[in-house]
């Protein structure tokens, strides 16, 4: 399970890198065209933390 929680923050990692080349990741520095994407990368997050979470209860 550690590995797919790792492989999913690489994921996001790469996809928040694709939206901000820039290092910045808030909404103000966002491109419009890449604003879906970050809203995407956001609920990926919200996923992996609920993965963590089971993975960690069933632990």
């Amino acid at each position: 399970m550690n590995e797919i929680v790792a492989e999913l923050r690489s994921l996001q990692k790469d996809m928040r890198d694709f939206c901000c080349p820039n290092g910045k990741y808030s909404w103000q520095d966002i491109p419009a065209e890449k604003i879906e994407i970050f809203r995407w990368i956001n609920e990926l997050g919200f996923w992996i933390r609920q993965l963590e979470t089971f993975s960690n209860e069933e632990n």
